[in-house]
């Protein structure tokens, strides 16, 4: 039952809200879009991981802020077509 309205909702008892009140931050391009619902940003620096993960992390979300946060999935797809 979930709309994808921008609206809070609630579904089966659990409410859910906008992406803008807890998750602003897209990690794939590098944008935070603030609003005045905002409470909190997840930053996503996956301390959790070992430190060489956390490293090719780096280096991928490098690559999807600079080329377009597509970039990798063309990059694996030329790789594919070369490797055939």
């Amino acid at each position: 039952g979930l709309q994808a309205n921008g609206q809070i909702q609630a579904i089966e008892g659990i409410t859910i809200y906008p992406q803008d009140y807890f998750n602003p931050f897209n990690d794939a391009t590098g944008k935070l879009n603030i609003t005045e619902n905002t409470h909190t940003i997840h930053w996503y620096s996956k301390t959790w991981l070992p430190k060489e993960p956390q490293w090719k992390v780096s280096i991928k979300r490098g690559i999807r802020r600079f080329f377009g946060k597509n970039s990798l999935n063309t990059l694996k797809h030329l790789k594919k077509i070369i490797n055939t």
